[in-house]
This record gives C-alpha cells, structure tokens and sequence, in this order.
C-alpha cells in the first residue's frame, strides 16, 4: 500500500496514532481486507453504512474542534434575537417561513431553551482553510449518534483493532452520544426551579412513529433505560426516574403537565426530547411554557437549521453586532456565505468552480449544486431557481483534506471527509465523521449519498 507523503502528513494533523495505524496497516494485510470487520460492516441502520476503520483524533485536536462547533452554535443560538429582535414578520420575510410556522417557532414555550438545544455541526478541514462549518443541524432527530453508540463494540472488539489499540499503548476513548445527551437534558432538569423538591424526573423520547422494522428495537429501549438510570444516579443519587420511547398519541397533555398512559400506571413526563422533526402539539408549547416541562428542541430548531444562519453570520463578519472573540469565530470556522439574491447573478456565475449552491432548508445532501462539478448551463438555470425561491445560499466551495482508508473487498484507497460534530447547548458531546473514496466523490459527502459513517476515537497521546 503506497501512501504519499501529504497523506501521512494529513493523518499525522489528527494524531501520532493515526499516522502509526498507517503504519500497522502496511505491516498487516488483515487490515485491507473487508471481512476482517465483519461485525461492523454486518450492522444495518436503513441507508446508514459504516466504515471498517475509525478515526483516531488526539485529545487536543478533538476539544479544539469541539470548541469551534460550540462557539459557531452559540453564534446561531443567538440569531433570532441579535439580529431580529424576534420579530416574526422580518423572520418570516428572511427565512420565508409562513407567519404559521413562525408563530410556532417563537412560541414562548419554544423559547425556554434555545441555547441548550441539541445540535450536530458539519465542519470540512483543509489545510489551506482551516475548519469550516459547512451547516449546522439543530434539530433532535439528527443522525450519526444513536448508530454509533451501537456500533462502538464492534469498533473495540474486532480483533484487528483491538490489537492495534493494545499495542499503541495509549489510552483510547469514544465519547458517546446517547450518554452526553442523558447527562445534557437532566442536568438542566435538575437545574430546573419548577422541578425543585420533586423525587424523580421522567424523560420521554418521542417519535414520530416507534418503528421496529429492522428488530431490535425492545432490547434497545432497555439498555437506554439503564444508561439513563445510571447517569440520573451520578447526577443526584437520592433522584428517582424512568426514560419511555413513545410517540406523541400515548402522551396526554393536562393543564398543568404531560403524562405518559402506558400499559402501567400514568407517569409525570418533566423532559421530552422530540426526534419527530420539530413537530410537535400546541398543547405541549403551552406546558413548556408554563415551566412544568422542558422541551428538547421543538419547532425553534427548525430556524436554527437553516443554512441562511451561516450567511448572516458572513455578511456580518465585521459587525459591531458581535465581539472581537464572535468576530473571529466566523473568520476561523464559517466560510464565505451569502443568500441569493438579485445584484449577485454576475458573480455566482463567473465564479462557478469556487462556490456551491444549497437550499437553506435542505437536508441529506439533497439539492446542493456543487460548482465544479455543475455544468455551467445548468448551474445558471438551478441560480435563477434560487433567486426565485428566496431562500438558498452559495458558498464558498471548499474541498476536504485527503485520507486512506479502507475500500472494497481488499484494499485501501484516497478518501474524503467531512467531521460531524455534536454539541448539546454549551458543550461539546462527540462525533462522528463521513468519508468517500475520491474516485465517487461529486461534491457532496453525505450518507444518503454514499459516504459511510465511522467512529472517532479520542487518543490521550
């Protein structure tokens, strides 16, 4: 296996330890083959398919890159009100919402926590840019986590990694997903004045539909219910709780407070942690509101998502708006961005091979026109769409840092990455990161687009 020098360079910039599993590879040849990751690459979440190798990033490297999503979050937390003043008609006109859907999204109830909201950041790295942060997804329902926390066993256990892990000496951790969001939303419950003197605090997770289709899903609820025990017995021991996967139809919303009507008796929900896209009933705004019950994110999450967040942030890169210290986030971590508007046909199209085109409301990848990749008639025809539909940006189009990693049923090969960072209000909690081989590379790096998720494993060097 022959490896360039930028190469090794590029896996060195994440830690010692990536650059010596280059080195271990090269020396066992069990590494290049496919079925030596057996229980990896068995495991099946719909479209969702994980890499063989994980990522080692050293601890240094992981708590800067955390550090960037947690500051880009607070940037975009603050947007309604800094640059809005939480007026609904302008936030409507910008982000072309209905006065539904804003009203909805500014709900007070809504409000309670905008800066605790749960959060995954989509950064790419270059060594000619540095880290940028190409979207930020504050909605529950994001992907990565929940997969990877089931996936970490296999990622220790295989007997190829776990020699290597072994022999490197070092210690060698994950920072799991489900467990940062357990210690995230019951430290705020229990920091919740409504909730003083109450015994025990219940957390319901709620979807859109429970959804049992690949198996499994019984034997998964009970292990979220002890590790959410667990942490609830490290956070406050004398505290009493009990974590239920639901949907919105078991849960009743009474006038001062929800409850959960299960087989057995009804239960007081205090947190509810929504994974059913922002959608959820009036009803449990008003309880929100009335703070006898906190809500993790509801609808406010879906204008924190928007990709227009990101142009705001650019336009206003030298605004009194922000500190120095905010300034310098956007110039560090957020790339030039603007919303399509009229006045910026000219440049967009003679700067096609710089830039890409994104709805500010896309997801998986979906309707992103990458520049150099876009045919230049094309790309004129998908401007003149964006400018009609008043709600898309173009980027600064910037290319990933290029890694070695596993490919087809023997081998290695030069892949692309872009690291999926989450963050809960103000801290970091893990990540992930999606890589594709070069040769599949058409600008977008995505699951729903082929890339395959893999792990980050946080090295002590």
């Amino acid at each position: 296996m022959k490896i360039s020098k930028n190469i090794y360079d590029a896996h060195r910039d994440l830690s010692a330890c990536s650059a010596a599993f280059l080195d271990f590879v090269r020396e066992n040849s069990a590494c290049l083959e496919q079925d030596s990751f057996k229980g990896i690459l068995s495991t099946y979440f719909g479209y969702v398919k994980f890499h063989p190798w994980p990522t080692f990033v050293s601890e240094n490297t992981w708590k800067k890159m955390e550090t960037a999503a947690v500051d880009v979050y607070r940037l975009i937390a603050s947007i309604p009100e800094r640059l809005f003043g939480l007026d609904r008609d302008m936030i409507s006109r910008y982000y072309r919402f209905s006065e539904a859907e804003v009203k909805s999204m500014l709900h007070k109830g809504a409000l309670g926590c905008p800066r605790d909201l749960l959060g995954r950041g989509d950064f790419i790295y270059s060594t000619s840019h540095g880290l940028k942060c190409l979207e930020f997804n504050m909605v529950s329902n994001i992907g990565g986590g929940w997969q990877a926390d089931a996936l970490e066993p296999h990622y220790f256990n295989t007997p190829v990694l776990a020699r290597f892990i072994k022999g490197y000496g070092a210690e060698i951790t994950r920072t799991g997903f489900t467990a940062s969001l357990f210690a995230h939303v019951l430290e705020k419950a229990l920091d919740h004045e409504p909730f003083s003197g109450k015994d025990e605090i219940n957390t319901a997770v709620v979807m859109s539909k429970v959804d049992d289709s690949y198996g499994g899903l019984g034997a998964l609820v009970h292990r979220l219910q002890a590790l959410y025990r667990h942490i609830l017995r490290q956070k406050n021991g004398a505290m009493r709780g009990e974590l239920v996967i639901t949907d919105f139809s078991r849960l009743k919303m009474m006038k001062d407070h929800v409850e959960f009507s299960g087989d057995g008796e009804a239960k007081t929900i205090h947190v509810v942690v929504e994974k059913c896209n922002g959608e959820v009933p009036e009803d449990l705004l008003d309880v929100v509101e009335a703070g006898n019950t906190l809500l993790f994110n509801g609808p406010v999450g879906t204008i924190m998502s928007s990709k227009l967040n990101l142009a705001l942030l650019s336009e206003n890169e030298n605004s009194d708006l922000f500190s120095p210290e905010e300034r310098e986030t956007i110039k560090n971590h957020v790339p030039w961005t603007r919303k399509v508007t009229a006045g910026l046909e000219d440049y967009i199209v003679s700067h096609r091979e710089r830039l890409v085109l994104k709805p500010g409301g896309g997801l998986g990848g979906y309707g992103v026109f990458p520049g150099p990749r876009t045919p230049p008639d094309r790309w004129k025809q998908q401007m003149e769409v964006a400018l009609m539909a008043k709600n898309w940006v173009v980027q600064e189009y910037i290319p990933s840092e290029s890694y070695i990693y596993q490919d087809g049923e023997r081998g290695a090969v030069e892949h692309h990455m872009v690291w999926g960072i989450f963050v809960f209000g103000p801290r970091g909690a893990g990540g992930f990161t999606r890589v594709l081989p070069t040769r599949d590379h058409k600008g977008v790096i995505n699951a729903s687009q082929g890339a395959r998720l893999n792990i980050i494993l946080e090295v002590k060097e």
